[in-house]
C-alpha cells in the first residue's frame, strides 16, 4: 500500500510522458524506469521527429479504453510550455498530472485548476521510480525523514 498520494500516482499501469527535446533533454531516466517496472509508456517528444520511437504530439497517443483518467501523465517540458501541455491533457480527459519540479508556473497551475486536473509538483518523478541505490533513492530517504514524501 502506498504511503503517500504521490506514491499512489505511480500505481497507474500506463503513463504518458511528455518532454520537449528541442528545449531540454528528453526525460530518458523517467522513461526507462517506468518501462523497467513493466508499465506501458507513451513517450511524447514535442520537439522530436519520431526517430527514437517517440510520438511527436499528444494527438498520437491512442485512447485509453475511453478512460484516460486511468493513465498517468508526467510533464517534463520547459516552464514556458507546461500550461499549454496541461490544457491539451485536460481537453483529452486527463485528471492527474505530475509536473516535474521547477517547470510549473502560475499560468500552468491556473490552467490545471480550470481543467479540473490534480497536479503533483515540487519533486522529481525519478525519486519515486528509482528502486535501487542511487542519488534519487538517497533523496527519497531524506524526504521521508523530513515528512515531504
Amino acid at each position: 500500500m502506498p504511503s503517500s498520494e504521490r506514491e499512489r500516482f505511480f500505481e497507474a499501469e500506463e503513463f504518458v510522458l511528455v518532454g520537449n527535446s528541442e528545449a531540454r533533454k528528453f526525460p530518458e531516466i523517467s522513461e526507462r524506469l517506468l518501462r523497467d517496472t513493466g508499465r506501458k509508456v507513451y513517450s511524447v517528444d514535442l520537439g522530436g521527429d519520431g526517430s527514437q520511437g517517440r510520438l511527436s504530439g499528444l494527438d498520437q497517443v491512442p485512447p485509453a479504453n475511453g478512460v484516460p483518467e486511468h493513465r498517468g501523465a508526467i510533464v517534463e517540458v520547459g516552464k514556458e510550455k507546461t500550461a499549454e501541455v496541461l490544457q491539451e491533457l485536460g481537453s483529452r480527459g486527463y485528471r492527474e498530472v505530475w509536473i516535474h519540479m521547477g517547470t510549473e508556473s502560475d499560468e500552468a497551475l491556473s490552467m490545471a485548476q480550470k481543467q479540473g486536473i490534480r497536479v503533483y509538483t515540487g519533486s522529481c518523478a525519478v525519486m519515486y521510480l528509482a528502486s535501487t541505490f542511487s542519488p534519487h533513492a538517497i533523496h527519497r530517504v531524506i524526504w521521508k525523514l523530513i515528512g515531504r514524501y
